[in-house]
């Protein structure tokens, strides 16, 4: 019997597309190139905004550029990560009704930390998660099992006792 569960945040828990689409088509168009379509955006998403503005960007431009491009999405990101973010539909219920089965409960993303705490705080109020945490410094991103063995020891349990949903690609 599964005992604990960990959550993925974009795409498993809360469709974050709509803020992460906007937020990229800007710094798109700060630097002067083609915006994308979310379809586009959804495609990328799910290993950390560099990795996402690297694919989204085309191949010639200087890696120095892409850093700068990546941290003003970031910039822009964060004045609009919860403007259009909302949980899927059930997932409330379904968060609510593991809870009251005992069934310990964690979400662990490659989102900047400080964006997955509060976006399930204002999401998820009434839920208590062993452990909520996005990118962390001196921790490896997922798909590296590093940050899931972390948060597996925080709940108290083995690798067998429990299971990590991953970004379903539906955001």
């Amino acid at each position: 019997m599964i005992k604990g569960i960990i959550f993925d945040l974009d795409g498993t828990t809360l469709n974050t597309l709509k803020d992460i689409h906007e937020s990229f088509n800007k710094a798109f168009k700060e630097y002067g190139l083609e915006e994308k379509s979310l379809d586009e955006v959804r495609m990328g998403v799910g290993n950390g905004f560099r990795v996402l503005t690297k694919k989204l960007i085309p191949q010639d431009i200087q890696e120095e550029l892409v850093e700068e491009i990546a941290l003003y999405y970031q910039k822009t990101y964060a004045q609009n990560y919860y403007k259009n973010t909302r949980p899927y539909a059930g997932v409330s219920k379904l968060l609510s009704e593991l809870q009251k089965q005992g069934v310990v409960l964690a979400v662990h993303s490659n989102k900047s930390d400080v964006f997955v705490k509060d976006l399930i705080a204002r999401n998820f109020p009434e839920i208590r998660f062993t452990e909520v945490c996005g990118s962390l410094d001196g921790v490896a991103l997922k798909p590296d099992p590093e940050g899931v063995y972390r948060i597996l020891k925080l709940m108290g349990l083995s690798k067998k006792k429990s299971s990590m949903s991953e970004t379903a690609k539906r955001i």
